[in-house]
């Protein structure tokens, strides 16, 4: 059974009254095969297996102490698994070939369709990698019992089998990515397999054991494993083994004459627990090497099976099993470490420091950088210094060297002690030369929700407030404040606001907060009747609620005791206005309200939300990226391209706190070294469109630095309507004539007094030699390139130039010309590039007639 657990934020707090173990029960006591934890819910599935089976999904919005029924289907196959790659999607497997997805978080399920030839299996085990590739595992029992394992790569939408033959049955699988996986079940089954299922390997298993049935896997990481289960005669066995080299060989850590086991997990690199049947629940203090029984409350724990097990972490987690059974854990001594402020730093082409914050609350906390291409799962480095202690928050870091300088990473951290794990969000740097996404082929999607119609700034998210409806929760995040905002902040000022036809003498605001010591937030208040001021208040709330929603009151102070017209409110997770920007303050706000006036503010209890898509080209960090409000971003992808697919559409929006918009490729907002540069260079050429609105003006700035310190710059100003695309020259003069930069800027704003209509085109930046223009890129739809990826050679089908003489060229994503070749072409060409020695990554390949320029260029990827 597959175990994902994303972390519950205020999971701690709703722990922190409990006791060690607690029993309640599911609804109408249907029995549990499988949980997860999900986002800040605890999903159930189940149901009854016999007779009237039953379909069931049970969802507790409390960790466990109280559920809801999702689903309780009679005349319907019960449900075996689980797996939610995200908080909102997940997957669910049972009998009879039963597969479900959900988008809401399990709030609604849709059937999925299966290949007829395993449509009436029964499935054991569901893990999904990602929201779109995941497995199942199952089969049939009977005189020719068979196994089955299929997969798909889509969402569920369609499935590939792998196996749907006489064999053991299977009932369990682990995936670590799309290729590399485990399969358990009946008879010592164990297979591996580094293809997808398309071949397998029997890995080394002790001989004591080769016959047990294997009812669950877990990994703690890419190495270190458990596989559990037993023999289930009349002399019932219950058996754990352990792998530390991914799977590929087995040790017996534990085999004793009892009942049967049926899930295993470990809620810290330290503490592990497994369950099985007639009540048995057994923990290990050292990691997994040994295992003993848990000790429970006297009278919590009866015979009923334990089906399930899943842990958050050291201190949060629930057993489950027949007949409605559910033990849930909680320990409030817990001390997990925190992690925040990631950073990534630019040495030398190919040579990368990263640094984190991490704050080990009190116990010894080693940190780890994990980090690839691809995935963060490719490589995992122990920080220097690893293992941090105390209660502030320290530094540490890796440099990473002989990294590929054409290519972007993504990493992130993992920092764990005996209370926990917690690991930090992923990001990405580029670790090339020269200017990061020269063409802005490469974009990432940004999705975020926000509640209408307040402005956001920091960590803004939507939670569970009380009696089943919304919350907002506001944490400091990247050295911005957790807040929202109804008006707006220009240098300093707060102004708009929306209608507000009363005179309140209170507000009030119900909350949950946990504000760290000498910290406070803060509820901002303005009541304007024609632009002039009638009352202002800041009102400071510090100290814990105790994990509670309470009633906070506010007298509201008036200047002048009249009827408003309109107000402006704010309200902050820390106490930005005494420079305090704290990640340990976390306010939850349910509702907003005012005494002795009919008036209400809109949205004031936070059930409405509207989702903000934000795209970014790769390398480059637009201004108020932390700072969402509704309406369209200043950063837009154009299929207008200069050359290549795609161009910068580059608009000028106002944000709170910024009188214009800006993006750079520094993701500080402000003026300083963010990528490398191979040498001295003289001019930054490119191609741009500008369409001003009013006298606004466009101004780039490219400065150079040697050590930190600025040696170079250039600046450039326009106005007046250019049409797409005139060529962009900025030259830069330095402080000497022999000073070499190590590491540059480029920076695009608009004037301070500026409309927000204004629009610009960006392409094909490069320094000192301008980029080939592409005159006719639609020849990219008449033509083929093959393989992609390629390995040493690349195969042109462009029929349309045969007879023409062609140039072809191979660059890097920096813009550096790495290959060229002038020919006649003959309608199809082979390409070979075994003397670049390419390192494998992402490349423009460009082709071009040179009669008039026409032709094409496509991304390919090297493996």
């Amino acid at each position: 059974m597959k175990k994902i657990s994303i972390t519950l934020s205020l999971l701690f707090i709703l722990f922190a009254s409990w006791g060690q173990w607690k029993l309640t029960n599911i609804p109408r006591y249907r029995s549990v095969n499988d949980v997860v934890f999900a986002g800040n819910r605890l999903i159930a599935a189940g149901g009854h297996e016999t007779n009237d089976a039953i379909t069931g999904i049970y969802i507790s919005q409390d960790s466990g102490r109280t559920w809801n029924i999702v689903q309780d289907s009679p005349n319907s196959p019960w449900l075996r698994a689980l797996s939610f790659p995200s908080p909102s999607t997940g997957y669910t497997a049972g009998d009879n070939g039963l597969i479900m997805k959900t988008n809401t978080g399990g709030d609604s399920w849709t059937v999925l369709t299966l290949p007829p030839a395993i449509a009436g299996r029964n499935f054991r085990s569901i893990f999904f990698t990602s929201e779109d590739t995941g497995f199942i595992a199952g089969g049939q029992y009977g005189t020719d019992t068979l196994h089955t394992f299929a997969s798909t790569t889509d969402g569920g939408n369609t499935w590939n089998v792998r196996m749907d033959e006489k064999g053991n049955f299977f009932k369990a699988c682990w995936f670590f990515n799309a290729k590399d996986g485990i399969i358990a079940g009946d008879k010592g089954t164990l297979l591996l397999t580094n293809d997808g299922g398309l071949s397998w390997e029997i890995p080394t298993v002790p001989p004591s054991v080769k016959e047990r049935q294997w009812n669950a896997l877990y990994f703690r990481d890419r190495l270190i494993g458990f596989a559990a289960g037993g023999h289930p005669s009349n002399d019932t066995l219950q058996t754990i083994i352990r792998t530390s080299d991914g799977g590929h060989t087995w040790q017996v850590v534990h085999d004793s004459l009892a009942p049967m086991l049926n899930d295993i997990c470990l809620a810290s690199a330290t503490d592990g627990f497994a369950a099985g049947n007639k009540g048995t629940l057994l923990k290990s203090t050292d990691g997994g090497l040994t295992w003993i029984p848990a000790v429970l409350p006297s009278g919590l724990n009866d015979e009923r099976d334990l089906q399930a097990i899943g842990f958050l972490n050291r201190f949060a987690g629930v057993a489950a099993g027949s007949d409605g059974k559910v033990l849930v854990y909680a320990d409030s001594s817990a001390h997990p470490p925190m992690v925040a402020s990631l950073q990534a730093k630019l040495i030398s082409p190919g040579n990368i420091k990263l640094k984190v914050q991490v704050n080990p609350n009190g116990l010894p906390t080693h940190v780890f950088f994990s980090y690839g291409k691809e995935t963060t799962d490719e490589n995992t480095l122990a920080a220097n210094p690893e293992v941090l202690s105390g209660i502030d928050w320290q530094n540490t870091g890796i440099t990473l060297s002989g990294l590929d300088p054409q290519a972007f990473y993504v990493f992130r951290v993992r920092a764990e002690n005996n209370d926990g794990t917690a690991t930090s969000q992923t990001q990405s740097f580029f670790a090339g030369t020269d200017i990061p996404n020269w063409s802005f082929e490469l974009w990432d999607t940004l999705v975020s929700d926000i509640p209408v119609p307040w402005s956001t700034e920091g960590s803004v998210e939507k939670v569970d407030g009380e009696n089943g409806k919304t919350a907002v929760r506001l944490q400091a995040k990247d050295n911005e404040p957790g807040a929202v905002l109804i008006g707006n902040l220009n240098n300093g000022n707060f102004e708009g606001g929306v209608p507000f036809a009363g005179q309140p003498d209170t507000i009030g605001i119900r909350i949950k907060y946990e504000i760290a010591s000498g910290d406070s937030a803060f509820v901002l208040l303005l009541l304007k009747k024609e632009s002039a001021l009638l009352a202002q208040g800041i009102f400071k709330i510090g100290g814990s609620s105790e994990g509670q929603f309470v009633t906070c009151k506010f007298r509201i102070p008036y200047q002048v005791p009249a009827e408003s017209d309109s107000i402006i409110i704010g309200i902050a997770s820390t106490d930005v206005l005494s420079g305090k920007k704290d990640p340990m303050s976390v306010v939850v706000i349910d509702e907003i309200f005012f005494m002795h006036t009919t008036a209400t503010l809109p949205n004031s209890d936070f059930e409405q939300w509207e989702q903000i898509i934000h795209y970014t080209p790769k390398g480059w960090y637009p201004g108020g990226d932390n700072k969402n409000s509704p309406g369209e971003s200043s950063v837009r992808i154009s299929e207008n391209a200069f050359d290549g697919s795609y161009a910068l559409d580059f608009i000028n929006r106002k944000y709170e706190g910024y009188s214009q918009s800006f993006l750079s490729t520094s993701p500080f907002k402000s003026i300083g070294p963010s990528f490398p540069v191979s040498g001295r260079h003289e001019t930054l050429y490119g191609y741009i469109g500008f369409e001003p609105d009013g006298n606004d003006t466009l101004f780039i700035s490219v400065n150079m630095f040697r050590n930190g310190t600025m040696v170079g710059e250039g600046y450039y100003f326009h106005t007046g309507l250019l049409e797409p695309y005139g060529q962009l020259e900025v030259p830069l003069s330095y402080t000497s004539q022999d000073v070499v930069p190590d590491s540059g800027y480029v920076g695009f704003s608009f004037n301070r007094n500026a409309s927000e209509n204004t629009i610009v085109l960006i392409d094909a930046l490069s320094f000192d030699t301008p980029a080939l223009k592409i005159k006719d890129n639609t020849a990219r739809e008449k033509r083929l390139l093959y393989p992609n990826p390629f390995h040493d050679a690349v195969s042109i089908y462009w029929p349309e130039s045969e007879g023409k003489p062609i140039v072809i060229e191979l660059y890097g994503i920096t813009g550096r010309k790495l290959f060229s070749e002038k020919t006649i072409s003959r309608g199809i060409h082979l390409i070979r590039f075994t003397n670049l020695s390419l390192p494998r990554g992402i490349y423009l390949l460009r082709i071009w007639k040179q009669e008039d320029g026409s032709g094409f260029v496509q991304e390919i990827m090297h493996n």
